[in-house]
């Protein structure tokens, strides 16, 4: 019950005569409550008069702005989703000056309260994921190699929480962001029973002669110099299907061209955004603490060396548990229809 029914309950008991604590009982509230609303009046009305229906129309006003909401496309949006902007779309609509705090209060009394707004894919990409998902949970994992790209720094990438007699003792961590430190972009592919050479690419164009050359990027031909060439007989001598997202240098004519003239079987219709059913992207995770905590200092060279130990070491019978893996979560966008 919300506590402004409560103290209707509770003030209408009182009215009948019946004592302070049968009253309380009967609105399903403490004692001490009982005692403090008999005193002070309604919640949220402390040291004034108390006037309930005024309270309750002020509350079911603030909660119809706060359910206000448009289309966009696929999306649902909030029109007001915080207290300043309840409290200010209230001051447009009767003239009533309101404190957001105030706002707030009358919100609870309405029953709401903040929450945090889940993610959720747009209906496009959830169809997607769904169609993929559909046909290939039925596939068997062990036939399937995964791909991707990746970025590695020397910013701390290890785990979130510790535990600590005192807050001051607690590590603080650095901000997990790239810019004006060591980094490099890798590549790998893995499989059942499989882990490719970990591929590092330069951070300029080693083609640009240039006194300014530019940033690496990758396209097709260096997608299949750097990377494909170095899994393609595996690829083609094993019967496994190639996974790769849909990166424009991945779908390009010449890749194609590549990999079918190798004889390679590729993965079609992989959904955008869905780096959850790529089991390569728990192993990156897992890479990035390996490589924090062999790090000694913060150079290019050390990260490199951090990089390569940890790949090295990176058992198989992980990597081995990450795809088979790929089943149940195609299981579970089934089960839950592309969420």
């Amino acid at each position: 019950m919300r506590p402004l029914s409560q103290y209707e309950s509770f003030k209408r008991a009182l009215d009948r005569g019946i004592t302070t604590g049968d009253a309380a009982a009967i609105a399903g509230i403490s004692i001490r409550t009982a005692y403090r609303w008999k005193s002070q009046g309604c919640p949220g009305m402390a040291g004034r008069k108390a006037n309930p229906r005024a309270s309750m129309a002020r509350a079911k006003e603030l909660v119809r702005i706060a359910k206000s909401s448009r289309r966009i496309g696929s999306r649902t949006i909030p029109l007001y989703p915080t207290a300043p902007r309840i409290s200010k779309r209230y001051r447009e609509l009767t003239g009533i000056k309101m404190h957001a705090t105030t706002c707030i209060r009358y919100l609870a009394i309405g029953g709401f309260r903040s929450y945090v707004r889940p993610r959720h894919p747009n209906l496009k990409n959830l169809a997607l994921r769904y169609h993929f998902a559909r046909k290939w949970y039925r596939k068997c994992p062990k036939r399937l190699v995964f791909s991707d790209e990746h970025f590695i720094s020397t910013n701390d990438n290890t785990n979130r929480r510790m535990y600590a007699s005192a807050r001051d003792e607690v590590l603080p961590r650095e901000r997990q962001r790239r810019q004006n430190v060591p980094n490099f972009q890798i590549w790998a592919a893995v499989g059942y029973n499989f882990k490719s050479p970990l591929i590092f690419f330069p951070k300029t164009n080693p083609d640009d002669d240039s006194r300014n050359p530019g940033g690496f990027r990758l396209n097709a031909q260096s997608y299949v110099r750097r990377c494909l060439s170095k899994v393609c007989v595996y690829l083609a001598q094993h019967d496994v299907v190639f996974m790769q997202d849909g990166a424009r240098c991945h779908w390009a004519k010449s890749t194609i061209r590549y990999l079918e003239g190798k004889g390679i079987e590729y993965m079609q219709g992989y959904p955008a955004h869905s780096p959850d059913l790529n089991p390569i992207e728990s192993i990156w995770a897992l890479l990035d603490k390996m490589i924090a905590e062999r790090l000694v200092e913060q150079t290019d060279e050390a990260l490199i060396a951090a990089a390569r130990s940890a790949w090295d070491e990176l058992d198989q019978e992980t990597i081995n548990a990450h795809v088979v893996s790929f089943r149940s979560k195609c299981r579970r966008l089934v089960a839950s229809g592309g969420q």
